[in-house]
């Protein structure tokens, strides 16, 4: 494999459960491979990323939901932000429909409970995507590519509750 050029590789997730995730193991690998790689990890919400993406504003994103899915409301409070639905949750204020790997820790301590829905099943599918409107570096491409190994391993060793690869080899 040739070494990419050194560079920064701007990678964006959306906030949260994934990003907790991946993050460690990505820098991890890319610092390890590729030590001219300068990374960036930023955080965006889902509908900005893709949109960005589209239009060549970014070049790399981790998202969640890529087929649009509907939109889930609380009764007493709205929120976007993983973090506060969180404290909420943990402060015995409320309830949540998050997936398993947000609150990973707080189920293995016991700290919340869970339970699934089933009818409807939900369901998301998370991408690696790269800007298809200009052309990327070696190193963004390569970057991506970590991405991509840390998430298969994180769902092999079972680090992401219920996640399930259906990427093709």
């Amino acid at each position: 494999m040739c070494c990419p050029s050194a560079g920064t590789a701007p990678i964006w997730e959306e906030e949260g459960s994934t990003s907790d995730l991946i993050s460690s193991p990505l820098v991890e690998g890319v610092a390890s491979r590729y030590p001219g790689i300068r990374m960036r990890i930023s955080m965006g919400y889902a509908g900005d990323l893709q949109g960005w993406l589209e239009t060549g504003e970014i070049d790399v994103a981790l998202l969640y939901g890529v087929e649009r899915e509907p939109q889930l409301r609380t009764i007493v409070a709205e929120t976007n932000a993983m973090g506060i639905q969180k404290s909420r949750v943990l402060g015995g204020h409320g309830l949540t429909i998050l997936p398993p790997i947000a609150f990973a820790r707080e189920l293995a301590s016991g700290q919340v409970t869970a339970a699934p829905l089933k009818d409807p099943r939900v369901t998301r599918t998370i991408a690696v995507a790269l800007s298809s409107n200009r052309s990327v570096g070696q190193h963004v491409q390569r970057t991506a590519e970590i991405l991509v190994e840390c998430v298969r391993q994180a769902v092999q060793k079972h680090a992401w509750p219920e996640a399930h690869w259906i990427a093709k080899p």
